[in-house]
């Protein structure tokens, strides 16, 4: 035990070692960002590219990168972390300086928030997932199902807003507040309760379905079916098996995810104005602040290995079989020799199977010989069709069959079902809706006014109320026409609708704004109308109009009929939020299949070379990747590479490569034993055949599993990513960008929020419950068991 955790401690240190040499030469090599650079713009410095040489030879960054990491990192195990080149990004001012107090004191507020969370949702989740465990397919064990399902679909940016306005309403605070704010300790705490309550909700569906999978595993196991038939309790089953078994992977699983909550609150800090370490890390990493986002990628990393090394280390604590002990060369010797002694019986078999072979052929040319057989007589005497089907290995009957039965055990779920269909609807909806519009997505309605076609209301509400000044444009509008019809009272006809539908009501003294009521799509009209009529005017004072002279002029007006109403740009809701959808999907399909990919190519290999160097090799480096939390990965790419779709894309498949191949690979550990590919091992079939006839299949319904979730967590990803500012591309809206610039807008048009919000939660919950029947559709054991 001692020299593997010595032997962890050692791998820690070079682990740290790699990541922050890896940081360092991306943050230094390819970010465009420079700090000097602001300082020089905010402060209005004359000669900015002077003023950037200047410091950067300062601080050694015209080095080269080798050099200046070594002289970061010789500093850093002395002491010195540095310290913010930009005070604006620093929130206290000038009241902290050093690294460790700029980025401890703001990790109190992250830890008071995501500790109790996450105390609470461990022990909820847990309970929860052990009774929808022991209650499987009972009408709890479903409720249990969709409640996890709907909170890991809506993100807590949708939930954030929806729990501020409730403890608006219930009486607690809106914002967190800090002793020195002049609040009672109880208003202190009781700021807490609904942030709290928000990372709780995020967090708890994890560890419920987690425990549920784990529980149904144990109770479905060989040695509990036995305890059953000895006439054990159910407590008893519970207690001696269920619990003891389910509690390594629980443990496992539900401590390093900790880190992952604490740095990943970022959305609730913002909105509850938490000066939290998320705000930290998110406002260092675009603006190129090196020590800021070494010392928090050093920090998190440090944090995750010894969390990993006590956990390991706790497994033989829990389960005294597993021991950690190097091999001495003796036992090197027994499995060099073990190794040599299955190649010798493997080719003995081969050997034997092909002696086998020649005699089964000349037995049977001296049949044929003895009793005269011809050819056509021998052709007729054939008990299998195709040689092939011999080595098949299809537990299902044949292709077309199994294709049929696997789509009717995946539309057997009514849910599943349901879930299907309303993303086909989704889909077809984003790919459909943009294109038959009369507008473009991300674009203005029309080029004639911004400011008679933003915020416009719905089309079935046609009445907007709002607070102009005398001199905004539309009020301006409103006087003019007046004004003309004063003039030529023959023209009123023309304008009564508007006349009719502008109200003015009482002046609000302290804005000197009038409160109006009044239709946009009247007054747009009318504001061309008026224009037309007044060119004609300026030429013909006298000119007489007629009605049929009015409706051609009508007729060449731009139409204005917005199904859900405009945002703040003037782009239409209804084509923009099915656009964005249409460019979410893409990216996440995208992205999800070559993880997958990945995830299968090197996953299955390593799983059938486990234990050897390049399995060894591969793992280190997995372990490097998976050490820092994914958010640090996230925003290091994302801040260097930019905010294009292939810079995205990119961005998230090196970031998120890692898991599948960890879980191909664990995947295939668990068969590769299996009687059929030890008996296909036996008859000589090549490492490839074995994969790729035999394991994969066995594990292709958790392989299309994992790929199913993966497309709602990548668009959740890419809305977060949005929402934090750090993905936004105007011609290229994702459903997250439309979230982050709905907030604001949503008092003036709600469906600005909404049509976006339920879109992507439709969108996850469908996705969540097609992996669920594509596990069941999928499973070999599904497929032995039904043909039973």
């Amino acid at each position: 035990m001692s020299k593997y955790i010595l032997q962890r401690i050692a791998f820690a240190i070079v682990t740290l070692f790699i990541i922050s040499l890896f940081s360092y030469v991306l943050i230094a090599t390819f970010s465009t960002a420079n700090p000097f650079r602001e300082i020089a713009v905010n402060t209005k410095v004359p000669n900015v590219e002077a003023f950037v040489k200047q410091k950067e030879q300062e601080f050694g960054w015209d080095k080269n990168v080798l050099t200046q990491y070594f002289i970061y990192i010789g500093k850093f195990l002395s002491g010195d972390f540095g310290f913010v080149f930009n005070s604006q990004n620093n929130p206290f001012g000038g009241e902290i300086t050093t690294m460790p107090q700029l980025f401890f004191k703001p990790l109190q507020y992250s830890i008071m928030i995501s500790l109790p969370a996450f105390i609470i949702s461990s022990i909820i989740g847990i309970i929860l997932g052990t009774f929808a465990g022991y209650k499987r397919g009972t009408l709890l064990d479903s409720g249990i199902n969709i409640f996890v399902l709907i909170f890991i679909a809506l993100p807590s940016f949708i939930i954030a807003p929806i729990a501020i306005n409730i403890a608006i309403n219930s009486g607690l605070p809106s914002t967190v507040f800090k002793q020195g704010d002049g609040q009672p300790l109880n208003v202190i705490i009781k700021s807490y309760i609904t942030p709290i309550f928000v990372v709780t909700l995020g967090s708890l569906a994890g560890y419920t379905s987690y425990t549920r999978n784990q529980v149904i595993t144990v109770l479905t196991s060989n040695y509990v079916l036995i305890a059953k038939t000895k006439g054990l309790s159910n407590f008893e089953i519970f207690k001696k098996y269920v619990f003891r078994n389910i509690s390594i992977p629980i443990f496992s699983i539900v401590f390093p995810s900790y880190i992952v909550l604490l740095t990943g609150s970022i959305i609730v800090e913002v909105y509850w104005n938490v000066p939290g370490t998320s705000q930290i890390i998110a406002r260092a990493f675009p603006s190129g602040e090196r020590n800021v986002v070494m010392f928090s990628t050093l920090f998190f990393t440090f944090l995750s290995i010894i969390t990993e090394i006590i956990i390991d280390i706790s497994y033989a604590i829990l389960d005294p079989r597993i021991k950690y002990s190097s091999s001495s060369g003796k036992n090197r010797l027994a499995y060099i020799s073990a190794y040599i002694e299955r190649k010798r019986l493997q080719k003995s078999l081969f050997q034997a199977n092909t002696l086998l072979d020649k005699e089964v052929t000349n037995a049977s040319s001296e049949f044929n010989n003895r009793y005269n057989l011809g050819t056509n007589l021998q052709e007729k005497i054939k008990y299998v069709e195709n040689p092939d089907s011999l080595y098949s290995s299809n537990i299902a009957g044949k292709p077309k069959k199994m294709l049929v039965e696997i789509a009717k055990r995946f539309f057997k779920n009514p849910y599943v079902t349901l879930a299907f269909i309303t993303f086909i609807v989704l889909l077809l909806c984003s790919i459909i809706i943009p294109i038959a519009t009369h507008y473009s997505p991300n674009k203005p309605i029309n080029n004639i006014d911004k400011e008679f076609i933003t915020l416009l209301p719905p089309q079935y509400t046609n009445t907007k109320s709002i607070f102009l000044k005398n001199n905004n444009r539309i009020f301006e509008t409103f006087i003019k026409i007046k004004e003309l019809v004063d003039k030529h009272p023959e023209l009123q006809t023309y304008f009564q609708p508007l006349l009719d539908t502008f109200k003015v009501h009482e002046l609000v003294g302290a804005s000197k704004s009038f409160s109006v009521t009044y239709n946009p799509f009247i007054v747009f009209d009318s504001y061309l109308l008026n224009i037309e009529i007044q060119k004609i005017l300026d030429v013909d004072p006298n000119h007489t109009f007629n009605p049929e002279f009015i409706a051609s002029l009508r007729a060449t007006f731009p139409a204005v009929s917005t199904l859900l109403g405009t945002d703040i740009n003037g782009f239409d809701i209804w084509t923009t939020s099915w656009a964005a959808t249409a460019e979410s999907i893409k990216i996440a399909l995208i992205v999800a299949t070559l993880q997958t990919l990945i995830g299968v190519a090197i996953g299955a290999y390593l799983g059938f070379h486990v234990g050897k160097w390049i399995d060894t090799i591969f793992m280190r480096i997995i372990e490097i990747f998976l050490a820092p939390p994914s958010l640090i990965w996230l925003l290091l790419f994302v801040s260097i590479m930019g905010v294009s779709n292939t810079a995205l894309i990119i961005a998230l498949v090196v970031t998120g490569w890692a898991w599948p191949v960890s879980r191909t690979r664990m995947f295939i550990i668990t068969v590769k034993d299996e009687e059929y590919i030890t008996a296909a091992k036996s008859i000589g079939a090549s490492t490839s055949r074995q994969v790729f006839t035999h394991a994969l299949p066995a594990i292709i319904g958790k392989i299309a599993t994992g790929f199913v979730q993966r497309i709602p967590g990548i668009i959740l990803s890419i809305a977060s990513l949005a929402f934090l500012g750090f993905y936004k591309n105007i011609d290229n809206a994702n459903l997250g960008q439309l979230l982050l610039d709905a907030t604001p807008q949503a008092p003036d048009n709600f469906w600005i929020l909404l049509l976006p919000s339920l879109i992507l939660l439709t969108l996850s919950l469908s996705l969540q419950f097609i992996a669920l029947g594509v596990h069941d559709a999928l499973d070999p054991k599904v497929i032995k068991a039904s043909k039973k």
